[in-house]
């Protein structure tokens, strides 16, 4: 079955539900959440291990928020061997992030991420 007729039978299924949102009524803490959520799920397809909580996330990104995107700054990890975790992840610009991840990691095959 369609699941787009499946929706168009529930009123206001094509408009967000602020009240319905795990993080609240913010869209920009929904955002980041939903960033999160994205990498989160991005690492585990990759098999790196994931120990950052929301709140981590959020407290790394504080007040930068604003400056994500391809010319901005990206959440990348110091040792790409270590899990994604407050301690092992800054933000860098892309530029610094490639530059590190080429210096550092040219050639590494590694199947999974060491948990500590």
């Amino acid at each position: 079955m369609n699941t787009k007729k499946i929706l168009r039978k529930y009123k206001g299924a094509d408009k967000s539900r602020p009240a319905m949102w795990k993080t609240g009524t913010d869209p920009q803490r929904h955002a980041q959440y939903r960033a999160w959520m994205l990498k989160k799920t991005q690492a585990r397809y990759r098999h790196e291990a994931w120990s950052l909580t929301f709140e981590d996330f959020e407290q790394l990104w504080s007040g930068r928020w604003f400056m994500r995107g391809r010319d901005g700054l990206w959440l990348t990890r110091v040792d790409n061997t270590r899990a994604w975790s407050k301690a092992n992840c800054r933000l860098a610009t892309r530029s610094r992030h490639f530059k590190h991840v080429l210096k550092n990691y040219k050639g590494l095959k590694y199947s999974k991420t060491k948990h500590f």
